[in-house]
Formats: structure tokens, C-alpha cells, sequence
């Protein structure tokens, strides 16, 4: 099958998604506050842009959804971050895709392009020490590969049924 790339602006993503036959849709969209510039231009992209993507690509016809968000993801959090990953998470289970997958991966781990940002280079530095002390629910808090969330999500493309999963770093992993 003959490949074609859409190069353009994200404000014309919804359309152009909304334009192709699709059968489902990944979204891995994120931004940081220091890229984005405020809170407002960060919620932009990171429920904002992901919740009108997930919709073009329902109205295209897709059934299913992978998306990547965050560990502690919660619409009611005091915590600007985890309010808005739980908010665009709840904007996405109201869109009844047959099938919602969300991966919840705790501090990915991997080659970052950008500015350099001291306080996740030292998180990534010390994870390989105190991951191994988070047990039980812990667990999920564990630093993961960014290359490992990437096979999972390529694993999710082949899985069967329906429903809204959660997957954290031990289901993340079981899938790699």
C-alpha cells in the first residue's frame, strides 16, 4: 500500500484525521509548561489537541484508542499535570471507542530532544537505584523506556475485545 504523510499545522489535524478511513487511532501528544509557555497553552495541547484528534478519528470511523498519559492521571487532582492527563482521560472514555487503551507509564526513560531539564535528568539518573524498592502499587511509579511504551503500544494494535483498559508499568511491560 502506497504510504502518505500529512505534513500540518496541529490546528488542522482534526480535519485531515477526520478526511481518512481509519480504524483507530494513537495518541502520544504531550507537551512540557516550559515548551508550552502557561498552563493554558500546555492544557492546549494536552487535552485540548488530544480529545479533537480522538474525535476526528471517531467520526473517520475508528473503533479503538490508545493514548498515552500519565501514572497518577486524575480529574480531580489538586495537581495542575494530573488533573489535566485524568480530564483529557475521561474526555476520551466519553467518546465509546469498541475498545480505549490507556498506558499510564510512570517517568519515561530515553533520549530527549529540547532543552535540558535538570530535574528529570536526575530522576532518570537515581531510577535505576529506587526502582527496584517500589513494590506492590508502588510498582506502577517505576521509570519505564520510552522504546519499551512504544512496543506496548504496538502490542495493544494486534489485542482482541472491547472495553477501557488501564495499563500501568507491570502491563506495560507484560506487553513488551
Amino acid at each position: 500500500a502506497d504510504e502518505v504523510q500529512h505534513v500540518a499545522a496541529p490546528s488542522e489535524w482534526p480535519d485531515i484525521i477526520a478526511g481518512l478511513p481509519l480504524d483507530g487511532v494513537v495518541s502520544a501528544l504531550g507537551t512540557t509548561i516550559k515548551a508550552a509557555g502557561s498552563q493554558a497553552a500546555m492544557w492546549a495541547i494536552d487535552h485540548d489537541l488530544v480529545v479533537s484528534v480522538a474525535k476526528a478519528a471517531r467520526s473517520a470511523g475508528a473503533l479503538r484508542c490508545i493514548a498515552v498519559s500519565s501514572v497518577s492521571a486524575n480529574p480531580s487532582a489538586a495537581n495542575f499535570y494530573m488533573r489535566m492527563k485524568g480530564t483529557a482521560e475521561k474526555s476520551l472514555q466519553s467518546l465509546n471507542f469498541d475498545r480505549l487503551d490507556i498506558l499510564r507509564p510512570g517517568l519515561l526513560i530515553g533520549d530527549r530532544e529540547g532543552p535540558f531539564r535538570l530535574g528529570e535528568s536526575l530522576a532518570m539518573r537515581i531510577s535505576p537505584f529506587v526502582d527496584p524498592l517500589m513494590h506492590g502499587n508502588m510498582s506502577r511509579y517505576r521509570s519505564i523506556r520510552a522504546d519499551a511504551v512504544a512496543a506496548a503500544i504496538v502490542a495493544l494494535m494486534e489485542q482482541e475485545g472491547d472495553g477501557t483498559h488501564i495499563l500501568h508499568h507491570d502491563e506495560i511491560m507484560g506487553l513488551v
